[in-house]
């Protein structure tokens, strides 16, 4: 099977039978793998700030994010998973937005099948690539995606790739198939090699140092931890939240199944502009948005649940 690593985003490409895993090793990737973890029900990811306090808003969310590594005004929490893991978020939903993460994923939703990983769920998420590349015949192959940071390469994200190959790599050694690396595959597995251990590239990274500067020095072992979870979030076409048409047909939304042990998977609309709420959008006047609003706020009160769908639960056995 042919595994790639692309360094930075621009040189992913979305192919068929290609799976993508898309790291945002510091912070945005480990923040949602540790946030489905912690069994939060729902978990919305918005494109900026003003869509993420309106999801916070409609959906009476707890919010977290950041932007170029700030809290913003209004949020909850930061993007801090060390601190998200100590705020007690079972049975609570949850917005999220960051400045790099977040539209990293935006970008790869034409996707077949895009995952979401990091060094906590490095194991798991190879295993499931590896699944979901066989799944879609002789030619399925894995691509990891660096997010890196506002289009520029970071050691974090390359690092943490260099695990995943080599975690792709045993798993398909256990069944004797050969992994066919890319030289950006093994630029990235050699990177690893290069640090004495994961909490050693971690602070060392580009990465590292900001958590330094804005005084959060614990999330950098936080993140270092490798396969401390087994959870697999995962980038599913979703229902229209509001079951709103835009331009002839519905707004597709995108959601994250998580896997988890004794954990139903979830759906969760990811961004907020494409719910159809932003004024001024052709074919959306106040009255349609307030009435959309109001079935929203039914819909939330008769069922207050993860939004589970039978086949969200399908993929998240096979994963």
């Amino acid at each position: 099977m042919k595994i790639d690593v692309a360094l930075v985003p621009q040189t992913a490409r979305v192919a068929p039978g290609r799976v993508l895993i898309v790291i945002d090793q510091i912070r945005a990737s480990t923040t949602i793998t540790t946030v489905l973890d912690l069994g939060c029900t729902d978990l919305f990811l918005a494109g900026d700030v003003r869509a993420a306090r309106r999801l916070g808003r409609l959906t009476g969310s707890l919010i977290a994010g950041e932007r170029l590594a700030r809290k913003p005004p209004g949020f909850d929490f930061d993007n801090s998973p060390s601190e998200l893991a100590r705020a007690g978020l079972g049975g609570r939903s949850l917005v999220l937005s960051t400045t790099n993460g977040t539209a990293v994923l935006r970008r790869f939703r034409a996707a077949d099948a895009v995952l979401v990983g990091c060094l906590r769920n490095a194991r798991a998420v190879a295993a499931a690539a590896v699944g979901l590349a066989r799944a879609s015949g002789p030619d399925g192959s894995v691509q990891v995606v660096c997010a890196g940071r506002l289009g520029r390469f970071v050691i974090e994200d390359a690092v943490a790739a260099g695990v995943i190959v080599g975690r792709i790599a045993e798993v398909l050694g256990d069944d004797g198939e050969p992994a066919v690396l890319t030289d950006a595959a093994v630029a990235a597995v050699r990177l690893r090699a290069s640090f004495p251990d994961l909490l050693a590239a971690m602070a060392q990274s580009d990465g590292g140092a900001t958590l330094r500067e804005i005084g959060q020095p614990d999330d950098i072992a936080f993140c270092a931890e490798e396969d401390a979870s087994s959870t697999v979030p995962r980038l599913v076409a979703g229902e229209p939240m509001l079951g709103h048409q835009r331009r002839g047909t519905a707004a597709q939304h995108l959601a994250v199944v998580g896997r988890q042990v004794g954990t139903a998977a979830v759906q969760l609309p990811i961004d907020g502009d494409e719910l159809g709420m932003r004024a001024g959008q052709p074919g959306h006047e106040p009255a349609a948005r307030r009435a959309a609003l109001a079935a929203a706020r039914s819909q939330r009160a008769q069922h207050r649940r993860p939004a589970l769908h039978d086949q969200h639960a399908v993929l998240r056995r096979r994963l």
